[in-house]
Formats: C-alpha cells, sequence, structure tokens
C-alpha cells in the first residue's frame, strides 16, 4: 500500500514540476528507504540550497532525496534537436485518484 501511496505522490509532484523530494528518516529505517524506494543520501549541492529554505527537521533524523526530474532517454536521430536526450512526449502517467476504486480495493 505504501508503494502506492509513493508512486500516486511523485506522480503528482512530477506533474507539479517538483525536481527533488526530501524526507527525513530515523537511521535504522536509511536502508529500507534506499533499497525499496531508490531514496539516496542528500546531495551537498541541494543540502545548500536547503539550508536557506524553511524545513522541518527532528533531531537525530537523517534526510534523504530521490530525483523526480525525467530522466534522459536513448538518442535518436529525431532526438537531436531537443537538449540533453529527453523525450518531451514522455508524460508521466498519473494514477487513478478515486475513493470508489480505493474502497473496490479495501473489499
Amino acid at each position: 500500500m505504501l508503494q502506492k501511496l509513493l508512486t500516486a505522490l511523485e506522480s503528482a509532484l512530477c506533474f507539479l514540476k517538483v525536481e527533488n523530494l526530501v524526507i527525513p528518516s530515523v537511521h535504522e529505517l536509511v536502508p529500507t528507504w534506499k533499497e525499496r524506494y531508490s531514496f539516496s543520501p542528500i546531495r551537498n549541492s541541494l543540502m545548500k540550497d536547503l539550508i536557506f529554505t524553511n524545513t522541518l527537521m527532528f533531531p537525530t533524523t537523517i534526510r534523504l532525496q530521490k530525483s523526480l526530474a525525467l530522466q534522459p532517454t536513448d538518442r535518436t536521430d529525431a532526438d537531436d534537436d531537443k537538449p540533453n536526450g529527453v523525450n518531451e512526449k514522455k508524460k508521466v502517467a498519473l494514477p487513478d485518484l478515486n475513493l470508489k476504486h480505493l474502497k473496490e480495493d479495501l473489499n
């Protein structure tokens, strides 16, 4: 169930053009976030940006980040005019968050 929630959140954040998702994690759960959900330790460049941002941080927690930017795809001849090989036709599919489907899953 958590995987569905994270997928829905990531899709919505991608739609809003959010580039990075930063979460606090207790030390014991860092391997879980890294292995199951593809989070990584926060990059120094992102940490420098966060210093000037009002964020909530708990004592003894570790910040993890996940890049939500679209990844470059393999280049083809048709992609020569696109920067960094990004396929602009590729859209992120948003999950259906209607409550009707949620009730069916619970039954």
